[in-house]
């Protein structure tokens, strides 16, 4: 009994360690994107109160903030999914590795939505579809890499056939989130604007959905979700 309580803390800490170090760089990505928001207001602001010439023409449109926000609930719900799996993950270099990649991903698509020099482009649309398709290609791939990882050491694993039953949910929201894979696929390599943003609004729908999960369903809340 002792030797299971001391390697439950030693597992506890190694992931505490881990943890850390993801919620670092995850930070980071969440700071670019927020930043990328903020720059929009700010430039709303600038061009309503005629201050910058240069900005006076640029159109903000939607698909860029739909994109903005797209990342940013599929990096939360990573985040989510991450601490979800603490008591699988090891401690080690490939472990550490694997982070440092999947977010360095997240914070090189992040850092891509917004146009560091919005006055060189008069409509953001523009600027969307030059960078779109690296951007959702790069969370496509980052999702499937997520998926496979939380399959053999995540929740995932731990979902049994009488879980299901008692707490349907759980289904529902893993059918939603899978449909949205191929639909993701399809609107990295579409250039029809209907197509994105019917995407996007369908996928931020059901990351809310299972962030309405994860709030009021006792087994999410208790740390024990999908």
């Amino acid at each position: 009994m002792v030797a299971i309580l001391f390697s439950t803390g030693v597992i506890m800490q190694d992931f505490v360690y881990l943890f850390e170090l993801f919620t670092i760089l995850m930070g980071l990505a969440v700071a670019v994107m927020l930043r990328g928001f903020a720059g929009v207001l700010k430039l709303r602001a600038r061009r309503r109160a005629g201050v910058d010439k240069l900005l006076e023409d640029v159109r903000v449109g939607w698909l860029v903030p739909l994109l903005g926000i797209f990342v940013l609930v599929d990096l939360t719900t990573f985040w989510l999914f991450m601490y979800e799996a603490r008591n699988s993950l090891p401690f080690n270099y490939v472990s550490i590795l694997a982070i440092v990649l999947i977010i360095g991903a997240y914070y090189m698509v992040a850092s891509l939505i917004f146009p560091d020099e919005p006055e060189l482009w008069n409509d953001f649309d523009d600027y969307y579809w030059e960078l779109k398709r690296f951007i959702i290609l790069g969370i496509f791939i980052i999702n499937i890499i997520s998926a496979i990882g939380l399959i053999f050491i995540g929740p995932a694993s731990n979902m049994t056939p009488e879980y299901i039953e008692k707490y349907p949910i759980v289904v529902w929201c893993a059918l939603l989130l899978f449909l949205g894979m191929p639909w993701m696929l399809w609107a990295a390599l579409s250039n029809n604007r209907k197509v994105n943003i019917i995407f996007f609004i369908y996928y931020i729908s059901v990351h809310l959905f299972y962030g309405y999960a994860t709030a009021v369903i006792p087994p999410y809340a208790e740390g024990m979700a999908l």
